[in-house]
């Protein structure tokens, strides 16, 4: 039986490319997407999953989907779409083809003798599968990036942190006319034990001076000795890398930015 919230198992493959499977049954697989689609196939999953509800054991050749289903969906109406919502809302059809594992690991050895649900383009797609994959999500409302390979990640994280630099100045101004609704948190690199970058967030405490922003860290710095979760830092604004906002019961607001290129990456994984 499908489920609004399925399990979704994760496997990356040697190039990069993510495959992801559920455990309903039968099981529904996104065959292996671009290094960068990994959020889209989460997102696809889910809502394969909540629109074959109706369905039951009745499983279509054919199945079409708008924004509607979308926000149908209480799995992915609180964060998605992403995109205008006013813009052109066409119905999407695709084929649903039971296929052998699309790819093989070693640790799936079971998993690899079954047959997955598998979305596939209709009959009349030109394009290959990661434009399509591409192509359905932006009309679906998530803000896909174009495909890319796994090399591209540090470009595409680099370009993350500059949009965080350039909204500095009004995430500052933000802060200072007071939080009394928002809870303000910051991300910077640290030096660990071995001279290693990690990154921790840190909540601001006292951002009077433009270029330096004092903060206490929030979370665990990981083998890092000189700083701990309580400890206040300077940091100077140059260094900050991006931000959050969220309500006091932990609701998020605005996520920033890099926690999108860690999630199309499969660097950061998502968590229903």
């Amino acid at each position: 039986m499908y489920t609004e919230k399925p399990l979704v198992m994760y496997s990356k493959n040697h190039d990069g490319r993510h495959w992801l499977t559920t455990l309903e049954f039968p099981p529904i697989q996104i065959a292996p997407v671009a290094a960068n689609h990994c959020r889209v196939a989460y997102f696809l999953a889910t809502l394969i999953s909540s629109k074959l509800i109706k369905y039951e054991s009745k499983i279509p050749k054919i199945i079409s989907f708008t924004r509607e289903d979308v926000f149908a969906s209480s799995a992915l109406v609180d964060t998605f779409p992403e995109l205008d919502s006013s813009q052109k809302n066409d119905m999407l059809m695709m084929q649903l083809v039971f296929e052998g594992a699309a790819s093989k690991h070693e640790d799936d050895i079971g998993r690899n003798q079954e047959l997955f649900l598998t979305p596939r383009p209709m009959p009349d797609w030109q394009g290959s599968y990661d434009e399509w994959i591409y192509t359905i999500a932006r009309q679906l409302g998530v803000n896909a990036p174009v495909p890319a390979d796994e090399s591209h990640y540090y470009v595409a994280l680099s370009e993350a942190v500059n949009k965080v630099r350039e909204k500095i100045p009004d995430i500052r101004s933000f802060y200072l006319q007071g939080m009394n609704e928002w809870v303000l948190r910051l991300k910077v690199g640290l030096l660990n034990n071995h001279g290693a970058l990690i990154y921790v967030w840190i909540r601001p405490t006292d951002w009077s001076t433009v270029d330096q922003v004092v903060c206490v860290i929030e979370s665990e710095p990981y083998d890092c000795d000189d700083y701990w979760v309580g400890r206040v830092i300077r940091v100077p604004v140059s260094n900050l890398v991006d931000y959050s906002i969220s309500t006091h019961d932990a609701h998020c607001i605005d996520a920033g930015q890099t926690h999108y290129v860690d999630e199309d990456y499969g660097v950061q994984l998502i968590h229903h």
